[in-house]
């Protein structure tokens, strides 16, 4: 279970491992916030599923103090109505979509500074998985500073608006 995973968290815990499905992100970060309290999320994942943000939605008033969300542009044509949900419940501040296959949590709170980096998308998926937990600042604001670059470049309300074209384009357009 994703429980047994990741175990009790210990400053500068470190974790590796391999999944065929046992878990999914989502078990991650009820897990992990159970044990962390209220954090600042972030994440970066190619796709999510209905239920799975169903699921986080559940977990918002108890164990986030913000949300930020970076997805790939083509989840905004495959499921623009899951990308109206999470901008009605976290705000069309709280994403940004781009060419993306990133998959990272950033989980802050007091000292730490989790970093969840994964093969695994939101959802559940019975496939090989790789997931790996670390409290480790430096990486954490070294993800964190990519996320708050891209959320101030794009104008998160008008990428409602804007084709899967015009998205690719404004990737393009950014420097690296």
């Amino acid at each position: 279970t994703a429980a047994e995973f990741v175990g009790e968290l210990v400053p500068n815990v470190h974790r590796f491992g391999l999944s065929k499905g046992q878990f999914s992100l989502i078990d991650l970060i009820d897990v992990l916030t159970q044990q962390m309290g209220p954090v600042e999320l972030s994440l970066s994942t190619w796709t999510a599923a209905r239920a799975d943000l169903a699921r986080l939605e559940g977990l918002l008033a108890a164990r986030f103090t913000s949300v930020r969300f970076l997805l790939d542009f083509s989840f905004q044509r495959r499921q623009p109505a899951l990308i109206a949900q999470i901008r009605k419940l976290f705000g069309d501040g709280s994403i940004v979509v781009t060419r993306n296959h990133a998959k990272f949590l950033l989980l802050k709170r007091d000292n730490w500074r989790i970093v969840v980096r994964t093969s695994m998308n939101l959802n559940f998926n019975p496939r090989l998985e790789d997931v790996e937990i670390k409290d480790d600042p430096a990486l954490y604001d070294f993800l964190d500073a990519i996320l708050c670059d891209l959320f101030k470049r794009h104008d998160t309300k008008n990428q409602i608006k804007k084709s899967v074209k015009e998205l690719g384009n404004e990737f393009a357009e950014l420097e690296a």
